[in-house]
């Protein structure tokens, strides 16, 4: 395995380590303090961090975790000292601050001249306008996106992300429907990291579906029924990016893909 390799196995292990820890809280088993757990960290952070209803707390904490990671540096410190805050002196506070501590040890320093995170949207003709509007909201963040359209009868256009993309998955039943029984974009990163916790993959719902399958197990972003402000944090929110505005020249917005026109 090569050295990227090794890196993203040691981010998942790290993160996999964190939400055990935070799941085995006696204190964190209550909603309302995770929900405190994460008002604590927005408030260090300087931004609020909306920890959406998930399933099982299990969920809710692993999206808590990716969102600090995604942060930068402060993100897990932020939450080591949440914890602190929340819990008092105990188990989940000193594991958490030795796995935060071990994490500022071992990350290498960013090169000065690091390039802004990339993605790789996929999605089907008929989520063509939501592809589209995503991939511009990413770049108005100062992220770097493409997409690629997957076609219906199993053909598709371009292949699986490279090793320094992560891939967001536009749901929809069409989607669902062009994948089902074959093999996605995504499955490469789904078979190496199968509970989603190394984040190379964003699923984020734009027209009402139920995943199935191992997206079914994974915290999904839904953009339906909102208007396209919310729906534009809200997706900024998953990937941990902020609108910083575009360095380039304007072009024309590309329209928000709700009928109702809703902002």
């Amino acid at each position: 395995m090569d050295r990227d390799g090794l890196r993203a196995r040691r981010d998942h292990e790290w993160q996999q380590a964190v939400v055990h820890a935070l799941c085995d809280a006696p204190v964190l088993h209550d909603r309302n303090a995770r929900a405190m757990l994460a008002e604590l960290i927005g408030d260090e952070l300087g931004r609020p961090v909306v920890l959406r209803e998930q399933p099982t707390p299990h969920l809710q904490m692993l999206e808590l975790v990716r969102f600090c990671v995604r942060a930068g540096h402060t993100g897990p410190i932020a939450l080591s000292h949440a914890v602190s805050l929340l819990e008092g002196p105990g188990p989940t506070a000193e594991t958490v601050g030795r796995l935060v501590r071990e994490l500022v040890r071992t990350a290498a320093p960013a090169p000065a001249a690091c390039l802004p995170a990339r993605f790789l949207v996929s999605y089907v003709a008929a989520d063509r306008p939501w592809a589209d509007w995503v991939v511009r909201q990413l770049e108005d963040a100062g992220l770097r996106a493409r997409h690629v359209r997957r076609r219906t009868g199993g053909g598709r256009h371009g292949g699986p992300p490279e090793a320094d993309e992560r891939l967001i998955a536009l749901l929809s039943p069409a989607y669902l429907a062009a994948v089902h029984g074959l093999a996605p974009p995504w499955w490469a990163v789904l078979r190496d990291d199968p509970r989603g916790l190394a984040d190379g993959i964003v699923p984020v719902v734009v027209t009402p579906c139920r995943p199935e399958g191992p997206l079914s197990s994974m915290s999904c972003v839904d953009l339906t029924g909102l208007g396209e402000d919310e729906a534009r944090s809200r997706l900024l929110h998953a990937v941990g990016a902020a609108p910083t505005g575009r360095t380039a020249p304007a072009a024309p917005q590309p329209p928000f893909p709700d009928p109702a026109g809703r902002r």
